[in-house]
């Protein structure tokens, strides 16, 4: 075993190769466990636990390599020998995983990454690794995965790397003991060079050991040993550390012997039977407490035991062969020992008959439709599956059935617009067998495809009618195939993976695949050539479920040019269908989180479960409308018919129904009739009255010489003026008779007072002339106070 054997975990780095690159060497650095059944689980770096490599001269990555052990297929070794001394990180492995190994896998703050570093021709190939921030990073595997335990010499190993220079570090593992992953165990080891390194105060602190017993179990163990010498003792059993237990011929420490006739055990020594009486102590007879014959002090059965029969006597044949009884009888078809069977007319052996529904003893009185439903508990409702008011629990239809009212949604629902492709990418590159990609449609450019996943809430299954192809220098995921190799294997380029968003190695900031499996339902393996799974279909419907992923803000979820992102490759020679949920992050919000489910069959474009697709043909479906639809299948009650009419809505006859209008429109006359003819001739009004005498049908006086309203006919002379003494109130027309003065006491005259009616302008409103009435005051200090009137 390398390293500490008992007692310590430590850290052990070791030359593994030299000069595969020319003038350089390969490390291979490992972790030395305590239990064959602890667990490395990851290897990372925190702002709490920083971790850091460096190398003098830097690090060697092929060109064909990769920055993890579950990504390198040791069959190209031979076509490129430096692939061999690829520098990458694991848990492990040293090659592509197998059986129920895992892929590797990582997580890396993006403002600090390290994967790259592991990664030929990227912008840190080969620089010093510094992980000490918050989010941090790791590589690791899942606890009960066998990549975590410890190989035959007690040991995991977790990096490889080739360097021309001087090398040193500093390392955090998580371990769990025993494989308990409640019992947490974190170390962190400073090394230089090559070496075993312990933690810094454990007690190592370089190669050179304390010799002891190191086994915790050992009666002398000595705590501070960090090698064993060999010299561990066990208690015996009389509780003496290295001592010679009971002495021979002695029962126990005290020097006891046995029982006469029985060992120290308290076992016989001659006890040819083996049933626990000692030979000389047995006694012969039946010894089954069942039998009929049985000897409560018999200890050696001699065979004469005897069982009642049925009929109750001991060692007897019992009932007949065909008879149900001791007396001979037979079993009826109602299971009575000689009974009559069912009775003429009934349906079983409790008398019932068969109702409606042909039930035996059934309660159902009509079945008028004959469709296995009693009457009395049919429901009423819509059958149709492709109308708008569909009601699956209807067993009825009442004629109900709405097609067209949720036109443009299907019974379904709204189709979201995320879809399932399923095309054909290439043919007979495996002879006789086709290659299929999957790709899921998303809606918006910044969408972020996750995980496709399955569980007991959300099933996936995979299924093809012959199995599916997998290359042997193939991957189970994208991230593993490299396709510089299409040239040396052609049938490369069918191998069947998943994926996110990538068809070949990641490159620049994208992510290689990640898995998780349920150890009971693995998957992954399905997919691995020569493996138990190798090509099976697959189910996962467990609680802990799997799912192949990237974590959110990597390129690979991103959609392509297309609006889409790539997740499975598979290659058969027959069908495929299944069942895939997805998970996608709407607009890359890890908030928005949309689950959909996608069930297909052969190629095509699918939607989600619970979406739907279009809607149902809905028109007018009377060839004798004007707008007949030759393509609906349902009536939508648009149907469209001529009728002629009035189409005018001013006329009083309107016919809103009217498609044709025929010239029979009228319009209301001055009495509000349809069509009618107005007043009629010397009528004032429709109901035929005349003018009052003197005017006209308007009140107009039919003659007013003077034009002051009052027909000639009805003028009263007399004075008109209300400031003459003599004013008439009753006069119409001024005859001159005014008086002014008989009633005036002479201090002022009427006659100073005047008013003057004077032209103001001409055509200031076109064709009417603009008058102004001025009063002329007697006195200067007179003032007007109104203007009146009154029936004076």
């Amino acid at each position: 075993m390398s390293g500490l054997t008992f007692g310590q975990y430590s850290l052990t780095v070791s030359e593994h190769a030299t000069d595969i690159v020319p003038g350089q060497t390969t490390y291979r650095v490992y972790v030395d466990m305590i239990n064959p059944g602890d667990f490395l689980s990851s290897v990372y770096g925190n702002e709490g636990d920083p971790m850091s490599f460096s190398t003098s001269d830097g690090f060697f990555n092929d060109p064909f390599g990769s920055t993890v052990a579950s990504g390198i297929n040791p069959a190209f070794f031979a076509f490129v020998p430096t692939l061999e001394a690829d520098s990458w990180i694991t848990i492990g492995i040293d090659s592509q995983n197998t059986g129920d190994e895992v892929a590797i896998s990582t997580v890396e703050d993006a403002s600090q990454p390290f994967v790259a570093s592991f990664q030929s021709g990227s912008a840190i190939d080969g620089q010093d690794i510094e992980i000490n921030t918050q989010t941090g990073g790791a590589w690791y595997v899942l606890n009960g995965s066998p990549n975590g335990l410890p190989d035959d010499d007690g040991r995991v190993l977790a990096l490889q790397f080739t360097t021309a220079g001087t090398f040193s570090g500093e390392m955090n593992f998580q371990i769990f003991e025993n494989g308990d992953g409640s019992t947490d165990i974190r170390k962190t080891f400073s090394f230089d060079g090559a070496g075993t390194f312990f933690e810094d105060g454990d007690g190592g602190g370089g190669t050179d050991p304390v010799l002891g017993c190191t086994d915790v179990s050992a009666c002398n163990y000595n705590a501070d040993a960090t090698e064993d010498d060999g010299s561990c003792l066990e208690l015996d059993e009389c509780g003496v550390c290295g001592g010679d237990g009971i002495a021979d011929g002695a029962c126990d420490c005290d020097g006891n012997g046995p029982a006469a006739g029985y060992d120290c055990d308290g076992n016989c020594t001659n006890d040819e039977d083996g049933d626990g009486t000692c030979d000389e102590f047995e006694v012969a007879g039946c010894t089954d407490a069942t039998a009929c014959n049985y000897s409560i002090d018999a200890t050696d059965d001699d065979g004469s035991c005897l069982q009642l029969d049925e009929c109750g006597v001991c060692g007897g044949t019992g009932i007949p062969d065909g008879a149900c009884n001791c007396e001979g009888d037979v079993l009826d078809e109602c299971g009575v020992c000689g009974g009559e069977g069912i009775a003429d007319g009934d349906c079983d052996c409790d008398g019932n008959t068969e109702d409606a529904l042909g039930v035996c003893g059934g309660d159902c009185t009509s079945d008028a439709n004959s469709n296995g439903i009693c009457d009395s508990d049919e429901l009423a409702g819509c059958t149709d599956t492709d109308a708008c008011n569909y009601d699956p629990n209807a067993t009825e239809d009442d004629g109900s059935c709405d097609s067209c009212s949720c036109a443009g949604e299907s019974a379904g629902g709204v189709a979201s617009g995320y879809t399932l492709t399923v095309e054909e990418h290439a043919v007979d590159v495996v002879p006789g067998q086709t290659t299929y990609r999957l790709y899921v449609n998303l809606v918006n450019e910044d969408d972020f495809l996750s995980s496709v996943y399955g569980n007991d809430a959300d099933p996936l299954n995979i299924a093809t009618d012959l199995g599916f192809f997998n290359d042997p220098f193939g991957s189970t995921v994208a991230s593993g195939i490299n396709p510089a190799f299409f040239g040396f294997v052609p049938t490369l380029a069918a191998d069947s993976w998943i994926t996110i968003g990538i068809d070949s190695q990641n490159t620049g900031d994208e992510v290689a695949i990640s898995t998780v499996e349920d150890s009971a339902q693995p998957y992954v393996a399905a997919f691995q050539a020569g493996s138990a799974l190798d090509g099976q279909d697959i189910e996962l419907n467990t609680q802990t479920g799997g799912a192949w992923y990237v974590l959110n803000g990597t390129p690979n979820g991103i959609p392509d040019a297309d609006g889409r992102v790539l997740i499975m490759q598979l290659t058969t020679s027959a069908g495929l269908s299944g069942t895939l949920p997805v998970q996608i992050f709407e607009n890359g919000i890890g908030t928005n989180d949309l689950r959909k489910t996608f069930t297909f069959d052969g190629t095509g474009t699918f939607n989600a479960l619970g979406e739907g697709s279009g809607g149902n043909a809905c028109g007018c479906t009377d060839d004798s409308a004007t707008n007949f639809d030759p393509d609906a299948t349902y009536d939508d009650g648009s149907c469209e018919y001529s009728v002629p009419g009035c189409t005018d809505a001013s006329a009083c006859n309107y016919n809103a129904d009217a498609t044709d209008d025929d010239g029979s429109c009228l319009q209301l006359d001055e009495c509000g009739v349809c069509g009618g003819n107005g007043i009629a001739d010397g009528a004032c009004d429709c109901d035929g009255n005349g003018a009052a005498a003197g005017y006209d049908c308007d009140g107009n006086c039919l003659v007013d010489t003077d034009g002051d309203g009052v027909c000639d006919g009805f003028e009263s002379a007399g004075c008109t003026d209300a400031m003459a003494c003599n004013y008439d109130a009753e006069a119409t027309d001024d005859d001159g008779s005014c008086d002014y003065c008989s009633c005036s006491d002479g201090s002022v005259s009427s006659s100073d007072y005047s008013m003057t009616v004077e032209v103001y302008g001409e055509d200031l409103l076109a064709g009417h002339t603009t008058y102004r009435f001025y009063m002329n005051m007697a006195n200067e200090d007179d003032f007007l106070s109104s203007i009146y009137g009154n029936d004076l």
